[in-house]
């Protein structure tokens, strides 16, 4: 999680969920048919192959929200003090950026 946060790789697996509610949506129920499941997968992989054709062509991702630029900003700054702080500090510190989070 450190390397991660410092090196501002994905710490979570946001992705993956923001993708399976994407896909409760298109699905529209809990217990669809085995056709519009299928035809849900369909409509999804589309408009991931249209998404995944944009970033090939150049076009950037969107960003994200200005909120959490900023969580990973302040995050990445109590990070980098690992080294150099006492333990419970920096667990302070972290638990600090959390709280102001949410």
């Amino acid at each position: 999680m450190h390397h991660a946060t410092i090196n501002g790789e994905a710490r979570t697996n946001n992705t993956c969920e923001g993708f399976h509610n994407s896909l409760n949506y298109l699905l529209g129920s809990k217990n669809p048919s085995l056709w519009t499941f299928i035809e849900c997968l369909r409509k999804a992989e589309r408009k991931q192959f249209f998404f995944l054709q944009q970033l090939c062509s150049g076009s950037q991702p969107p960003p994200p929200k200005k909120k959490y630029r900023d969580y990973d900003i302040r995050l990445r700054s109590v990070v980098s003090t690992y080294d150099g702080v006492d333990l419970l500090e920096y667990l302070k510190n972290v638990a600090s950026n959390l709280s102001f989070y949410n």
